[in-house]
């Protein structure tokens, strides 16, 4: 059985949908659905019943539900809102050229029965975005909406720690923006700490967790971003770009520019 990482995936959508409700309570089931779907419930309270086990559990709205293959179940609305109750739908599997019933391949991590997102992603937009484009017809459509599945699936994976996100991610954020509004001046780790109260150790895990690099890396990316500007938009020299962006030289800057772009400055500057 192949282990997909929330990186690895290749998803294959077979439905998308976006359903506006009105008129008193709906239900779907008891069934069981032989790939994954991702509810997620833009508007309006409902439950989800495991027919299993004989647990319910509350999907309230902002909240993603992810079915799994064959587990037997109802889907319900407990609540609807003035305005009317809004959900959106996808069937999937994570691999095209396989199938999780079959046993074909298995997601790690397990992603959890109910996502509760901080509203800092618009889930509801990439849901909605991708029901448009399944309901086009052409030559990429199959192939957007796999890179737009993907999306959701990384998306919603962020909140998958089990720790509080939302907290983590606004001191995250705070601390990018130190990194962003002092650039091209390098914030080292232990700046980061000692204005938000935190070790340098503590800082790094963060970013290397949080960010899946460190607070170097972060600060390599945002000035090489700074030097293409300067390149493309002003036509300064490599030089001038360096020391501009606060580099020690144009050596320095070149290794740490093609590390972060994959080519060198000057093959991306056309010289």
């Amino acid at each position: 059985m192949r282990r997909v990482g929330v990186e690895d995936v290749e998803p294959l959508v077979r439905q998308a949908n976006y359903f506006k409700l009105s008129g008193g309570e709906r239900s779907w089931g008891p069934r069981s659905i032989s790939d994954y779907e991702l509810i997620h419930i833009a508007a309006g309270d409902f439950a989800y019943d495991n027919l299993e086990t004989g647990e319910s559990f509350s999907v309230p709205e902002g909240a993603t539900l992810c079915i799994p293959p064959a587990e037997r179940h109802l889907f319900r609305m407990v609540a609807e809102r003035p305005y009317g109750s809004i959900i959106a739908c996808v069937h999937f599997e994570l691999l095209g050229n396989g199938t999780r019933v079959n046993g074909d391949y298995i997601p790690e991590p397990e992603p959890p029965l109910i996502t509760l997102t901080d509203g800092s992603v618009p889930i509801h937009q990439l849901f909605r975005n991708c029901r448009d484009v399944f309901e086009r017809y052409g030559p990429r459509r199959d192939a957007l909406l796999s890179v737009m599945l993907k999306e959701i699936w990384l998306r919603l994976s962020e909140f998958w720690s089990g720790e509080p996100h939302s907290i983590v991610a606004k001191r995250t954020e705070a601390m990018l923006g130190f990194i962003r509004e002092n650039a091209p001046r390098v914030v080292s780790r232990r700046e980061l700490g000692g204005r938000f109260g935190l070790t340098p150790e503590h800082v790094n895990a963060i970013f290397k967790k949080e960010l899946g690099m460190t607070p170097t890396e972060v600060s390599h990316r945002i000035r090489v971003n700074l030097a293409c500007g300067y390149i493309q938009e002003d036509g300064l020299s490599l030089q001038q770009t360096a020391e501009k962006c606060g580099f020690r030289d144009e050596y320095h800057f070149s290794r740490v520019f093609k590390k972060v772009m994959g080519i060198p400055p000057g093959k991306f500057a056309g010289r």
